[in-house]
Parts: structure tokens; C-alpha cells; sequence
């Protein structure tokens, strides 16, 4: 038995119909083409650091000298490290292509979640000698936005500037997390003073 949909519909609400199923489709396609450019960028960018690990382990293999050893776990474990974050990197854009389509836009206060993350960053600043510092948010901003789209952003953007940002005169790396409003807009910048 036919759904009661095709039986009882006029042409016009089997031509919508047939639209929103080639919508669906165009859909579909769409999504499956960015699953395949996603696993081809995923395996081009771990292609190299993956190589380097296993090149420091079959010469740490080769090593006898504890030392030279222990060297190169140190350089397998950073090597890790820099793999992960870029995994980490990969996953948020794909996250964020993901989104686009069905992206929800919520009431965020800005400020609050800046200084959420900034705290969370804290403690691995002082680690590392970096001097994190926020400016702006002790006033409240509130933008139209997906909460968890700028908090990953923040996030991935402050790990860089801990990991890359240096000072050029030898001083501790200077990162500033900015929170400024006017004219109708909000901007949230995230700025290494050493190259300001």
C-alpha cells in the first residue's frame, strides 16, 4: 500500500516533495564530499610528523648510549605532542565545517567565557614563562554567537601563542586576550605583545 502522502498529494505537494528530497540529497553529497576532503587533509597533515616520530625511534632504536637514548624518547614525546595538537587543530575545523549548516546562535557573554579560558591557561603560562594577561573583560558583552565555536577558537588560538609566541629582545613572551566593543560590534583578539 502506497504512503498516504503520495496517495492523497496534488502535483503541488509532490513537486515540493520532490525538491526536498533533492535538497537532502545535494545535502548528502555535500556532506560525504567533506568527509573524504577531511580524511585527505587529516592524512597529508600527519603524513610528516608521523615519518619524524618513527625516523627518531629507529635511531634511538639503533642507539646504545643511554643518553642518546633518552634524547630521542624526549624528541618522540614532543614530536607526539606537536602531532596531537595538530589532530586536535584538525578536528575543531572539522567541527566548525561541520556546524556551518546547522549552526545555533545563542545569547554568549563574551567576556565570561574568555575569562573562563583564560584561566584555564594559566597555570601552563607560568610553566612555559609567558606572561597571559586579559584586558576588557571586567565589563559585560553579550553577542549572538555558538558558545562552543568561540571557546574552541579562543582556546586553540591562546595554545599557539603559548607554543609560538616568543620575544624578540630575550624578555618572557607577552600574551594579551583583548575584549573590545563599539559601533555594534564586539572583537576578541588574542595579541603577542613581542610582536605587536
Amino acid at each position: 500500500m502506497p504512503p498516504a502522502l503520495i496517495r492523497h498529494a496534488n502535483s503541488r505537494e509532490v513537486e515540493r516533495l520532490g525538491v526536498a528530497i533533492d535538497a537532502l540529497l545535494v545535502r548528502i553529497g555535500d556532506g560525504v564530499r567533506a568527509q573524504r576532503e577531511f580524511a585527505g587533509n587529516v592524512a597529508h597533515e600527519l603524513r610528516t610528523p608521523l615519518a619524524g616520530i618513527r625516523a627518531l625511534a629507529e635511531y634511538g632504536l639503533a642507539q646504545t648510549d643511554p643518553a642518546l637514548q633518552r634524547e630521542q624518547l624526549l624528541a618522540i614525546s614532543q614530536a607526539q605532542a606537536r602531532a596531537s595538537h595538530l589532530v586536535d587543530q584538525l578536528l575543531a575545523l572539522a567541527l566548525a565545517d561541520e556546524s556551518r549548516g546547522s549552526l545555533t546562535l545563542e545569547a554568549v557573554a563574551l567576556d565570561a567565557v574568555a575569562r573562563e579560558v583564560v584561566l584555564r591557561f594559566m597555570q601552563r603560562a607560568d610553566q612555559v614563562g609567558v606572561d597571559l594577561g586579559a584586558q576588557g573583560l571586567e565589563s559585560a558583552v553579550r553577542v549572538r554567537a555558538n558558545a562552543a565555536l568561540v571557546e574552541g577558537m579562543l582556546t586553540n588560538l591562546i595554545d599557539n601563542a603559548l607554543r609560538y609566541g616568543r620575544s624578540a629582545d630575550g624578555r618572557a613572551p607577552v600574551i594579551t586576550i583583548a575584549l573590545t566593543q563599539g559601533a555594534g560590534e564586539a572583537r576578541l583578539s588574542v595579541i603577542d605583545m613581542a610582536r605587536a
